[in-house]
């Protein structure tokens, strides 16, 4: 069986990434705050596209349909952002009413170019995705992204940036230990995540293929962290509220 030995980020973040949906929702059914609903959701949604980008090329090797999963992988990337977005409207713009109207027009419009640049990257021949095998055991997913997707890649960062400034600058204002390490890792999360878009294309070709692979896993694995710790806490804390049964 053959690995895609650059793309394990892919495969690394679906499950993690499934789990922190869960996780956040189950604590969004508890809070009711619609913020923990956002993260609920483009953490769902950047799941479905890490499946959709990796795990067809399990089972197919043709690039048309590659490049049909890749669109779909893209378009539920572009509704993640759009879950950050309105998260960061809701931290940073909420007091504005025409800035907000503003921003919610600017959101959406770019939301729906970046789907539209998606489809016109990908469903039009020559398709651009494909498999490049390196050696007997190991092969590449290529995605062929163009400057558009590049671009608005960098516009979508801004809300990562935004994030991880809000929940940095946020963190201290808990009282639970646990919580503030939790607020300070989905920091670091954010702000990580902005590098990959910004900085790593700006590495030389021939190094920036590895380079991300690592760096989103290494989020992931943060991630991950962040939900153990979150796991951990609800088991003690459910553990504190039950009552002892006399002897």
């Amino acid at each position: 069986m053959q690995i895609p030995v650059n793309d394990t980020h892919f495969f690394i973040g679906f499950p993690v990434l499934i789990g922190l949906a869960l996780d956040t929702y189950m604590r969004y059914k508890k809070t009711g705050n619609i913020s923990t609903l956002y993260i609920s959701l483009g953490s769902l949604f950047l799941g479905l596209g890490s499946f959709f980008w990796a795990v067809p090329s399990l089972f197919t090797s043709d690039p048309k349909t590659l490049s049909y999963f890749t669109l779909v992988a893209d378009s539920f990337q572009a509704l993640f952002f759009l879950m950050l977005w309105l998260l960061a409207i809701r931290a940073f713009f909420s007091t504005n009413k025409l800035l907000k109207i503003f921003m919610y027009i600017f959101v959406y419009s770019i939301t729906f170019a970046s789907i539209l640049q998606s489809t016109y990257r990908t469903v039009i021949s020559p398709y651009t995705t494909y498999i490049v095998e390196l050696s007997s055991n190991t092969y590449d997913i290529v995605f062929k992204d163009t400057t558009y997707y590049y671009f608005f890649a960098a516009i979508n960062s801004i809300s990562l940036i935004l994030l991880g400034v809000y929940f940095l600058r946020n963190a201290n204002s808990s009282t639970s230990s646990s919580q503030r390490t939790r607020i300070k890792a989905m920091s670091l999360i954010f702000i990580l995540g902005s590098l990959v878009f910004i900085a790593v294309p700006a590495v030389p070709f021939g190094t920036n293929i590895n380079l991300e692979d690592r760096t989103i896993s290494i989020i992931y694995v943060i991630v991950l962290i962040v939900l153990l710790i979150s796991t951990m806490s609800r088991v003690l804390n459910r553990k504190k509220t039950i009552p002892r049964i006399p002897s």
